[in-house]
């Protein structure tokens, strides 16, 4: 291989990997009072921070691409932790024809406050959110033996009671079908039935399963056939903030 088709190849690997389309991030504001070490965590503040012996602002990001949101907001979390942010709150999200941008405030806390916001996390609900694409489109789906659809940039919000078990299923016999049994203290289920945009088999941004004829169980969901995906919670109570309710009646 001669040195031009390689860099060709190189060219052309870089432009399908999107690594030469870095995003635009901007620092609005930071602590320059503040040295923390690099985090992994990154979870969603549910209230705005009061306690400052518990939590301490680190800065407040934005960053702008023709990206999805989720792109944007993984964006965020990697610049984030390597400044030692572990939470956030959403200030802004911009939705834009060309690109679109994505503000975020970051904090560092302690772990017992992260603590105390997750018993704010709701329970035994379920949220289905359409794809993040412009127009009208939609995605058609059964709920409970009903047919009904999510628009896109939607989400629909169903209330689980413990011990009830919901059924969702798309795609018919060959397609997805996913059964979610409400139980005491259990989180809330986020849930896309498109794949928009997520990380595949336990990526951070959601985690896909492509089990074919083989059922499983995982977290008291169970699948058979098919691929569905799960959206990470801290990106899924972003999108609750930054999307509308679907007008439906479910």
């Amino acid at each position: 291989m001669n040195r031009k088709v390689f860099f060709i190849f190189i060219f052309v690997f870089a432009l399908l990997s999107g690594s030469l389309f870095s995003q635009e991030i901007e620092v609005l504001a930071k602590n320059e009072f503040i040295n923390l070490k690099e985090q992994q965590a990154f979870e969603y503040l549910f209230a705005e921070p009061q306690d400052s012996g518990r939590v301490f602002f680190v800065a407040t990001l934005r960053v702008t691409d023709d990206k999805g949101i989720d792109r944007l907001f993984e964006a965020i979390r990697e610049e984030a932790g390597k400044s030692g942010a572990n939470c956030f709150r959403v200030e802004e999200y911009m939705q834009g024809t060309k690109k679109s941008s994505l503000t975020l405030s970051t904090y560092f806390a302690l772990q017992d406050y992260l603590n105390e916001n997750n018993k704010l996390k709701e329970k035994n609900v379920i949220y289905i959110f359409g794809n993040d694409k412009d127009g009208d489109g939609k995605t058609f789906f059964k709920f409970n033996g009903k047919k009904t659809a999510v628009k896109n940039r939607t989400y629909i919000r169903y209330e689980n009671d413990i011990g009830a078990k919901a059924e969702i299923s798309k795609g018919g016999f060959t397609g997805t079908s996913v059964t979610i049994t409400g139980s005491p203290e259990k989180s809330a289920s986020y849930l896309t039935l498109s794949g928009w945009g997520f990380a595949p088999f336990g990526g951070y941004m959601g985690t896909a399963v492509n089990n074919g004829a083989f059922d499983v169980a995982v977290g008291g969901i169970s699948i058979n056939t098919g691929k569905i995906h799960y959206i990470n919670p801290n990106l899924a109570n972003l999108l609750l903030q930054v999307w509308k309710e679907n007008d439906t009646d479910k």
